[in-house]
């Protein structure tokens, strides 16, 4: 797994958004069988492996009266999760709220943990989003699109910073949106976007 280049902006595309300490967990979710031509994210068999980025998280110390939006799609989380650590871990109090959307809420995995975040931390606020939500999942919270979600709950982000982490149809669509709709400066905009890719070695 590793960073698509083309989904950010020069100067940004080699400041991703994954902190790995040393106990980290990395999230992986496995692809469905209706896409055949992407390979496994993690070694299997074959010599499929996670590639997570090789730098760490360094936007903390940019534009710091920005108050920070934190976009995830499914375990687009991860690295998100590894921001709001390192938040706190670093004494970092700048306001951030938590926009995770998912297909059905079991995609949501550590939304507890979130909500705890959520409940003892006053500088942070979470908003789960699911997209395909079915009557047997009891969802009773937001739904849609999870770009779509932020807009409707913040139509001016020119004073933001957005941390984006996930697919990257949902990258480059909430780029765009949040710079044309909700006039979200370009630059404050940075974003890891996963491909999957093959390793040349087993």
């Amino acid at each position: 797994m590793r960073p698509a280049g083309a989904s950010r902006h020069p100067g940004q595309h080699r400041r991703p958004l994954l902190d790995l300490a040393p106990d980290t967990l990395l999230h992986v979710k496995e692809r469905l069988p209706r896409l055949p031509h992407l390979p496994r994210p993690f070694r299997l068999e074959g010599g499929r492996r996670v590639h997570p980025p090789a730098e760490p998280l360094r936007h903390h110390r940019e534009a710091p009266d920005r108050p920070i939006i934190l976009l995830a799609g499914g375990t687009g989380f991860a690295p998100i999760k590894a921001l709001v650590e390192h938040a706190i871990g670093a004494g970092i109090t700048r306001p951030m709220t938590l926009y995770w959307g998912s297909r059905d809420p079991a995609g949501l995995y550590m939304a507890a943990l979130a909500a705890q975040w959520a409940a003892t931390l006053p500088w942070f606020k979470f908003v789960p989003v699911v997209s395909d939500k079915s009557p047997e999942d009891g969802w009773d919270g937001r739904t849609g699109l999870v770009h779509a979600a932020v807009m409707a709950d913040l139509p001016d982000l020119s004073a933001y910073q957005v941390y984006a982490c996930g697919a990257p149809p949902m990258i480059d669509t909430a780029r765009s949106e949040f710079a044309s709709h909700c006039g979200l400066p370009e630059d404050q905009f940075f974003a890891d976007a996963f491909s999957y890719a093959l390793d040349a070695q087993p």
